[in-house]
């Protein structure tokens, strides 16, 4: 049973994780399957699982969100989206982001796609202190 064609209920969720996750945790499932659904479609967030069902993949998954959410608000930060709408680990965006999204955690000042020249790298930063 879904919420809706394009979201997702907590039983799905509840379904992916095999009934594993609780409180906060499945709070937190629910939130960036369906954070991940507006962005890019159901679709999309199912072709991550790829059939399986386990907590591990649903704990993976709210890491990401977790780490999208915290560079999101950055500038230029969209255009990663076009590059990810191709699926998860395409164009290197997942590992752009888990990237980023530690050196904000460590309070490094992060600018995305600054231009240097004719090249234009994934991100300059500059270290806390």
């Amino acid at each position: 049973m879904s919420a809706s064609k394009d979201h997702f209920s907590r039983e799905e969720v509840d379904e992916l994780a095999i009934g594993q996750l609780q409180g906060p945790e499945s709070d937190s499932a629910l939130m960036a399957l369906n954070g991940f659904a507006e962005l890019f479609g159901k679709a999309w967030v199912t072709d991550y699982f790829g059939g399986a069902r386990a907590p591990g993949l649903v704990r993976a998954i709210t890491s990401l969100w977790s780490d999208w959410t915290m560079m999101r608000s950055l500038p230029k930060s969209q255009d990663l989206i076009q590059r990810w709408k191709d699926g998860i680990w395409r164009e290197g965006v997942e590992p752009e982001v888990r990237v980023v999204a530690a050196l904000l955690r460590e309070g490094g000042e992060v600018e995305l796609f600054p231009g240097m020249g004719s090249r234009i790298p994934d991100c300059r930063v500059k270290a806390a202190g």
